[in-house]
């Protein structure tokens, strides 16, 4: 009998892999076997399931009420009946998979950084958090990965947008933080391009045209399908957490969740939780953000070619950085808590994003510091 891996689609699946880039295949390997260690005990033990998970050991993952009418389909890979290794392991599959899709995104080559970003995108609360709905964590995340793909397709093909926005909208219909995510993926692709030699302000500003454009398209058929199915299947929007205000703005309450969104970040950073009884002092991250900044801009003044232009998106760049990363708040300003809070993650992929850039950083400062010590031997001559 032939082996099983020795299956065509085994094998098929076994050369996919092969053919994509070296540093995703690290980053899918390190995030899986890294969630696998870390979750192991909490998807192989039932009793440990709490809060909704309870509530729904058995659940059809229909949230039309909640302005998420695709869960049910993205949660179909998983029997109704919550099965927490099953559900787990899809969980863990599609956060790998997102993980080495976010690292040929941001276009990571080291093998270490390619590892750590993997570790991270597996690692951060928003996953583990996304256990206590184990009835939807597999959903949740095969939304996010598609997210991501959207966003990927969106950034390398002209008219990668085509595909892109009807993935984001089936990502959004499973969870609205999603959103979020992708903004703060968009921060740090900007951030990238902004160190990386040769990129002009053109690209720039037509790639965040583009951006904007996607979304705001995403946004808007959003919209317009939780219209339908509402209609359709005849079950208001709830008022859980909001949901039934969205997209019902006005200037006042913009500013007002703007300012939210600094002080959530703030919260992250500090306790790396917003639920009393599980903080975690986040003492490391006061050392970490302003290293990940300053790496940043050491960075971008490696660059050769730099612009007045350049450096004012830096600016503005950096200056809205908690917003970006944390933007949660404007979609969602009734409660904020760990599973909304994924794109924090963005934190963390801006520095090892900068840190790709650390030869080229003290290549300049050796260069400079040989330069000084020419002209102090030169003046002694």
């Amino acid at each position: 009998m032939q082996h099983m891996l020795e299956q065509p689609a085994f094998t098929s699946l076994w050369r996919a892999f092969g053919r994509c880039p070296k540093p995703s295949r690290i980053a899918f390997l390190c995030s899986f076997l890294g969630g696998l260690l870390t979750y192991l005990y909490a998807l192989t033990n039932p009793l440990l399931c709490v809060g909704d998970a309870l509530t729904n050991v058995v659940s059809t993952s229909n949230q039309v009420g909640l302005g998420r009418g695709s869960s049910a389909w993205l949660c179909s890979l998983s029997p109704e009946l919550s099965v927490p290794l099953v559900n787990g392991l899809i969980m863990l599959l599609a956060t790998s998979l997102l993980a080495g899709v976010v690292v040929a995104y941001v276009e990571l080559q080291s093998p270490l950084l390619a590892a750590a970003a993997g570790m991270v995108l597996a690692l951060h609360p928003a996953v583990g958090n996304t256990l206590k709905y184990v009835h939807l964590a597999d959903g949740y995340q095969i939304a996010a990965l598609l997210a991501v793909v959207s966003l990927l397709l969106t950034d390398r093909y002209l008219f990668g947008w085509l595909a892109g926005v009807p993935l984001l909208v089936l990502a959004l219909g499973t969870y609205q933080a999603n959103l979020s995510l992708v903004v703060a993926l968009m921060l740090v692709r900007a951030l990238q391009l902004l160190i990386k030699p040769g990129v002009q302000v053109r690209s720039l500003l037509w790639l965040a045209l583009r951006y904007m454009l996607y979304a705001a398209a995403a946004l808007a058929v959003y919209y317009v399908l939780v219209g339908v199915f509402n209609r359709k299947y005849g079950i208001p929007l709830s008022g859980y957490q909001s949901v039934s205000s969205m997209g019902q703005l006005t200037p006042a309450l913009v500013w007002d969740n703007f300012l939210a969104c600094y002080r959530d970040f703030r919260k992250e950073i500090t306790f790396l939780s917003f639920r009393p009884g599980f903080y975690i002092n986040g003492y490391a991250n006061y050392l970490y953000v302003p290293l990940a900044m300053g790496l940043t801009v050491a960075a971008y003044l490696s660059v050769q070619g730099k612009t007045p232009l350049k450096t004012a998106l830096l600016i503005v760049l950096l200056a809205l950085s908690p917003f970006l990363l944390c933007s949660i708040h404007i979609f969602n300003p009734a409660s904020v808590y760990s599973l909304m809070t994924y794109s924090m993650a963005g934190l963390y992929l801006i520095g090892l994003v900068a840190m790709e850039r650390l030869p080229d950083v003290l290549l300049r400062l050796a260069q400079a510091a040989r330069g000084k010590t020419g002209m102090v031997l030169g003046g002694i001559r």
